[in-house]
């Protein structure tokens, strides 16, 4: 039995069953070193390792190392696979500064350092050194001032400095000497009474200014850089931007006997302060024959032009522009046009730009007018006709006035136009060089 590793123990020339059954007669083969001639299966206990061997046909193997356990990780094997998943390995980190960050519950996964600022919310900001920053621990007083001493720093001032650096040390001298007058207790008169003489905005092109020129005893203001208020020294006030609009006739304008009215010529503007009104009037020649059109490809036509006159100085004819085609190519509301007849387009309108109360005048004056003949003179507002002037003659080859005027709240956009209507007389005209339309902003 020696070739298993177990053998007899020696206990004389016979053995009885019992002898051979017994635990007694029996034990390990051992020593300290392995024995020769082996044989596959064959046990063996090395006394001085303290270990049990099994020859495997070609080398004696440590059962221990071969199942029984080992205490030397380096003779583990199988170590290729993650048998630990739960656990996290080094080998996870492939650079420096890189985070293990929780991509949800129970799982870690590597973030690089700009993937955490990303998640931080920082962008690609970098730390800031703690020294960077202003500490209340600057402050060694009440009244302290943080003002910068150079590009990037913070110097703190105290209220003395600050004044200094604002030059305010000789105002406050002498305020505080004061005992009577405008500012504190003193005999003088200091600060906005005599030294400030100006009021403006920001950027320096609206306000007012008192003394522009020495003792000059006036208030001016400007907008925009433009002087629109004056109240002299006689406390006259000028108003130099305020709606105003005084427009003439370039041209004397026939009379038409008819039941409708004709809006007067106005061309020449006299002056316009706010350039409210339109006096664009152009000449020309129909050089076409359509129905309800006006054709001149010299004509220069506009969009704007639509709602525009149309006078027919060939017949005396008037209508207004229904659509603009392009610009030599008008759409009227009436058919008065044919090819060669002779043309005005007129606007002759003033549109408010500012809400207020305005007063609004138009005068006319009529040559050559017969006796017993009627006129009429109107003002309309937003095309309606709210203030008629009517007159007769009486004696012939006069020269007659027809004026109204009257006074009107307006709202931004609305227009003012002048009408004129000869209901007896034939062969007048209205003079030019008399008649006008007057508009002024009064409030």
């Amino acid at each position: 039995m020696a070739d298993s590793g177990i053998k007899h123990i020696d206990v004389g020339a016979e053995l009885t069953k019992v002898e051979w059954e017994s635990e007694a007669s029996h034990e390990l083969v051992h020593g300290n070193s392995f024995p020769e001639s082996p044989v596959e299966r064959q046990l063996y206990y090395r006394d001085d390792e303290h270990k049990w061997y099994v020859y495997n046909g070609t080398s004696w193997v440590d059962l221990q190392g071969a199942g029984g356990g080992v205490t030397d990780h380096g003779e583990l094997t199988g170590l290729a696979d993650d048998d630990h998943p739960q656990y996290i390995k080094h080998s996870l980190a492939t650079a420096v500064s890189n985070f293990l960050v929780a991509s949800g519950a129970g799982v870690f996964i590597k973030k690089t350092l700009a993937e955490v600022k990303t998640i931080l919310g920082l962008g690609t900001a970098a730390y800031t050194a703690v020294t960077d920053y202003i500490t209340h621990a600057l402050a060694t007083a009440a009244n302290d001032f943080l003002v910068a001493s150079g590009s990037g720093a913070f110097a703190k001032k105290t209220l003395a400095e600050v004044k200094t650096l604002l030059d305010w040390a000789a105002d406050i001298a002498t305020h505080a000497g004061l005992t009577t007058g405008v500012h504190g207790a003193g005999a003088g008169t200091v600060g906005i009474l005599n030294k400030d003489t100006k009021i403006i905005d920001a950027d320096g092109d609206t306000g007012f200014e008192v003394e522009q020129s020495a003792d000059e005893d006036a208030i001016r203001g400007k907008v925009a850089g433009v002087e629109a208020f004056l109240l002299s020294a006689a406390g006259i006030l000028t108003l130099a931007k305020q709606a105003l609009a005084v427009v003439g006739m370039s041209a004397d304008q026939p009379s038409y006997l008819d039941a409708s009215y004709i809006k007067l010529k106005f061309d020449t503007e006299v002056t316009d302060t706010q350039n409210e009104f339109n006096s664009r009037l152009i000449s020309g020649t129909a050089d076409a024959t359509e129905a309800f059109k006006l054709h001149d490809a010299d004509g220069g036509f506009e969009a704007s032009d639509v709602g525009a006159t149309i006078h027919n100085k060939t017949d005396n004819t008037y209508t207004t522009v229904a659509a603009f085609v392009d610009s030599g190519e008008l759409t009227l509301t009436a058919d008065i046009m044919v090819n060669t007849d002779t043309y005005d387009l007129y606007h002759a309108k003033w549109t408010c730009t500012e809400a207020g109360t305005y007063l609004v005048m138009v005068s006319s004056m009529m040559d050559d007018v017969d006796d017993g003949e009627y006129y009429q003179a109107w003002i309309y507002r937003n095309g309606s006709g709210l203030v008629l002037q009517s007159l007769y003659s009486s004696g012939a080859s006069l020269q007659m006035y027809v004026t109204c005027f009257s006074i009107y709240t307006m709202a931004a956009t609305d227009y003012v136009e002048a009408y004129f209507r000869s209901i007896t007389g034939t062969g007048e005209f209205v003079e030019s060089t008399r008649t006008y339309l007057y508009i002024v902003k009064l409030v």
